[in-house]
């Protein structure tokens, strides 16, 4: 990193922790924002950002008015902020031979001298912006030409490029709703510029605002990062990447995680495949049984295995390309699959709390067989025995690994019920050795005694008696009376009354 004037070190923000992925190896970026601090609206977010993808010792921040030309000798990127005050950045690093990726819209064009002469502004504010990709460029890499995407979330403001604007300037995208408003305007180191002149080192002009960043989609995020890259990579081509395999994870009997990590992108972010069988193919794709195209990837990257067999090796590799070259992992990784678990076993429990119209039906997994099985109940008033169509009816307790209960209702008094329970887990099935049965009771006939009239007048009397005994179930009581004894047959009595 290129050393700052100490009279002015105080403004200079340096921070040194390594990042986990460093694209174009020990790529050096001075960032310049409006503050004596990265603070100043979405700038912090942006610190972080660039700490993280190119590792914090490899990211200085400057305060606008501390800054002088010259300051960026030594680094690959200045990155101008909106936060700065135009004045306070016009004429310093306009023809600076280090790239420059800007966001300060006010001096984008050449109408004050010291300007950096790519492109006109017009500012726009409004909900989820979109962009149409037009054209093919290391930044769009992963876009396809015509694409819409979405660069923000919510309401903000963006700047399009507008004409009047440099001979050479390449606009890669532009507004979905609006042709005439361009996107990520770039132009090439001596390229022509507006008002004459050419460019001594790459320009990028993205067109962000104050607070735009914090609310970049993760496609928004990826054209930054790659103009970034390509912005600091200057005239240079890029580099093959490399690539690592990571420890394979979730390790299953049928099912795994592998994966891997870009830990340089070689300054363009790579494509990466990801090969994988139960043969080591080594750095042959052909000789490898399967693989996953995953896209571009700049850091981690894993991928779900299923349908694996069970106590079988098996074999991965990672493969990263780019227009800098392809590198294979250095070596191959490998896992073995788990074993399939044993047959389960289970056995019946005797009923409980049975009554006239229900009860708990009970059964124990004696045996998971190293998986916890799914239990099936059968029940019914007919024995299936350990035929599933056999039975009246059945419910699916889950997965079970001791006792387990079900509580059948609506059953019919007196009645004999017979049961049976089910296993299976990945290692196989097993039904209980036997049924078991259980008999609801029957209802009986309730007695009921007359007890003597009290209260008597000339016109009226209270009449009793007692349910000596309900029979199982509260019965419905009737009391009958009249001038005549009608004995047991309710049609010889005059009145009745239930109670």
């Amino acid at each position: 990193m290129p050393d700052i004037p100490p009279l002015r070190a105080v403004a200079l923000l340096c921070l040194f922790t390594i990042g986990a992925s460093l694209p174009l190896g020990a790529t050096s970026i001075l960032f310049i924002g409006g503050s004596n601090t990265p603070t100043a609206e979405a700038d912090d977010e942006v610190m972080t950002y660039l700490e993280q993808r190119y590792g914090a010792a490899n990211v200085s921040y400057l305060e606008d008015g501390a800054s002088r030309a010259g300051d960026e000798d030594g680094f690959d990127l200045i990155i101008i902020s909106s936060t700065v005050s135009s004045g306070s950045i016009r004429g310093k690093f306009h023809d600076s031979a280090v790239p420059v990726l800007n966001w300060e819209s006010v001096i984008t064009d050449n109408d004050q001298a010291g300007e950096f002469g790519v492109t006109t502004r017009l500012n726009e504010s409004e909900s989820d912006h979109r962009i149409r990709i037009i054209g093919e460029h290391v930044i769009t890499a992963g876009f396809s030409t015509g694409e819409i995407v979405q660069l923000v979330n919510g309401a903000e403001t963006v700047f399009w490029s507008v004409a009047p604007e440099a001979a050479d300037v390449v606009h890669l995208a532009e507004d979905d709703d609006n042709s005439a408003n361009k996107f990520l305007s770039v132009v090439e180191e001596g390229g022509a510029l507006m008002g004459g002149g050419s460019a001594p080192a790459r320009r990028v002009i993205f067109g962000l605002k104050g607070t735009t960043f914090s609310s970049l989609t993760e496609d928004g995020r990826t054209l930054f990062g790659q103009a970034v890259d390509w912005a600091a990579a200057g005239a240079l081509p890029p580099q093959a990447p490399t690539v690592i395999n990571s420890t394979a994870s979730g390790v299953g009997a049928s099912s795994a995680t592998i994966g891997g990590e870009v830990t340089d992108t070689g300054g363009v972010t790579p494509v990466v495949t990801l090969y994988w069988g139960d043969n080591d193919g080594g750095t042959n794709a052909g000789s490898w049984d399967e693989s996953f195209d995953l896209g571009q990837q700049g850091g981690l990257f894993i991928s779900q295995l299923s349908g694996l067999q069970p106590g079988t090796t098996y074999y991965f590799r990672s493969f990263a390309s780019n227009p800098g070259g392809s590198a294979w992992a250095g070596s191959t990784a490998s896992f073995t699959s788990g074993a399939l678990p044993g047959p389960p076993s289970v056995v019946n429990l005797p009923a409980s709390a049975v009554s006239f119209t229900s009860a708990q039906v009970q059964g124990e997994v004696v045996d998971t067989g190293g998986e916890s099985p799914s239990v099936t109940m059968y029940f019914g008033t007919n024995d299936g025995a350990t035929n599933p169509a056999g039975w009246d009816e059945s419910v699916v307790l889950g997965a079970e690994s001791g006792v387990f209960a079900n509580s059948l209702f609506n059953l019919s008094a007196g009645t004999t019920y017979y049961y049976r329970s089910y296993v299976q887990n990945g290692g196989g099935w097993a039904w209980a050795p036997t049924t078991a049965s259980f008999q609801t009771p029957a209802y009986q006939s309730p007695t009921v005694i007359t007890g003597p009239a009290t209260g008597i007048t000339g016109s009226a009397a209270r009449l009793s008696g007692e349910v000596t005994s309900t029979g199982g179930e509260a019965p419905s009581v009737i009391l009958y009376w009249g001038g005549s004894d009608g004995g047991s047959d309710p049609q010889a009595w005059e009145e009745s009354q239930g109670v």
